[in-house]
């Protein structure tokens, strides 16, 4: 349960508008020549450009009625999910949020080997890595004595998905990254 809830607070800290509105933003511009192009497109181009700030009215039938916008929606379940975790730990706010030393995994997305590297200051000395997949569930635990300060993992086996890949030394400090697995 504690695993699950770490997991949730952790996702939890990039979803928010500060995080994702330059990357809607991004993709917005990228598509945009192609949307406004499509003549065979359900709805207008002012539409496209209103419901990424804007409330949509979808009439009848079944799930009429209004729609957040894709901003409004982050932001709404942004405060949804800030007020059903703060009874577990978890407090988040934009402000809150502190860079701090990660690792460092690329090729991310992965498929194969996916190299890790640590931070100035961190090796693999006396530390464990960890992989938990996105229900929390570790599906990896290596006890690490060789001093490096950057390994190859391999992910062949794993599943596509999230995971958090965690390297905790003996004394309790701990490092953590996301990773995404994809065949």
């Amino acid at each position: 349960h504690s695993m699950y809830i770490s997991s949730l607070c952790w996702m939890m800290q990039d979803f928010n508008n500060a995080y994702l509105d330059p990357i809607i933003d991004s993709l917005a511009n990228r598509i945009r020549t192609d949307v406004y192009a499509d003549s065979l497109k359900f709805y207008t181009n002012q539409q496209f450009e209103d419901d990424m700030t804007m409330d949509v009215q979808v009439p009848g039938g079944p799930g009429g009625g209004w729609i957040p916008g894709l901003k409004n929606f982050i932001a709404a379940r942004n405060a949804s999910m800030t007020s059903q975790l703060a009874p577990f730990g978890c407090y988040l706010s934009v402000n809150e949020i502190v860079p701090s030393p990660s690792l460092s995994l690329f090729p991310n997305p992965g498929n194969d080997l996916v190299t890790v590297t640590l931070p100035s200051g961190w090796t693999t000395s006396n530390s464990t890595l960890h992989v938990f997949d996105f229900s929390g569930r570790e599906i990896l635990n290596d006890d690490r004595r060789d001093g490096k300060t950057s390994f190859g993992m391999d992910v062949s086996s794993f599943a596509d998905g999230l995971y958090l890949v965690e390297i905790r030394r003996e004394d309790g400090t701990s490092l953590s990254s996301r990773m995404i697995v994809s065949h």
